[in-house]
């Protein structure tokens, strides 16, 4: 809103990522009209209730991930969202809040693919 960019306009930017990935669609979308358009707009009140949460949640992963993990997720990106940026979390908070999730999928063989880079690639399954 600025103008500028800070390591606090990274942690926003990572948390639209983290929309993206959990509803499965474009930070912004031209072929959608009004609030709908706009992804952070448009999920914003979905992040704040459990329930509201599974209404958003990309239907391609048809219910093959953790809730748990996915509202950790939400709750990440809600934080990393938040309007005034000195409230918002630094990009190490944000990896140190995320990595349990990653850490424990690693423990879970069957939910750790492998990217083309040769690097672990965290599925929410």
């Amino acid at each position: 809103m600025s103008g500028r960019l800070t390591s606090k306009s990274d942690v926003y930017g990572y948390g639209v990522v983290l929309l993206e990935i959990l509803t499965g669609r474009k930070a912004v979308d031209e072929n959608k009209s009004g609030q709908e358009k706009h992804l952070v707009e448009w999920a914003m009140p979905f992040l704040t209730n459990n329930q509201r949460l599974l209404r958003i949640m990309d239907q391609k992963l048809n219910g093959q991930y953790s809730l748990k993990g996915a509202k950790k997720v939400a709750s990440l990106a809600l934080h990393c969202l938040t309007e005034n940026a000195k409230l918002r979390p630094t990009m190490k908070q944000a990896l140190d809040f995320i990595e349990p999730l990653y850490t424990s999928q690693i423990h879970s063989s069957s939910s750790i693919t492998t990217s083309p880079y040769r690097s672990p690639v965290l599925s929410l399954t």
